[in-house]
């Protein structure tokens, strides 16, 4: 199985380097594991702040608030490839931090 991951950053206040990166693919490739999924598939990360996910969940899921992570899956198979797109998932850095800290992380 292959995967491939498109990562998008729309904040500034975190890094999002290499060791965030590795650590997100090592929990996308322990799900799909555990799910049983072993086809080729791809999937959409969204590095953003608490403003720019709760944007997201006033218009997608109409709640007036940051929470840490927003999925939007979509599992559609590549026509030419036969690769399949999992969906958008998008973090928001800032909660996820709070939550880190409150949690004694």
């Amino acid at each position: 199985m292959k995967l491939k991951i498109y990562y998008t950053n729309e904040q500034t206040t975190h890094k999002t380097g290499f060791l965030l990166k590795r650590l997100i693919r090592r929990a996308i490739e322990a799900t799909l594991k555990y799910e049983g999924f072993d086809r080729d598939c791809e999937a959409s990360v969204t590095f953003t702040d608490n403003e720019g996910i709760r944007e997201l969940n006033r218009e997608y899921r109409e709640k007036d608030r940051a929470t840490d992570v927003l999925s939007f899956p979509i599992d559609e198979p590549d026509l030419d490839t036969g690769c399949r797109f999992l969906g958008d998932m998008v973090l928001s850095l800032e909660r996820t931090q709070a939550q880190s800290e409150e949690y004694g992380g």
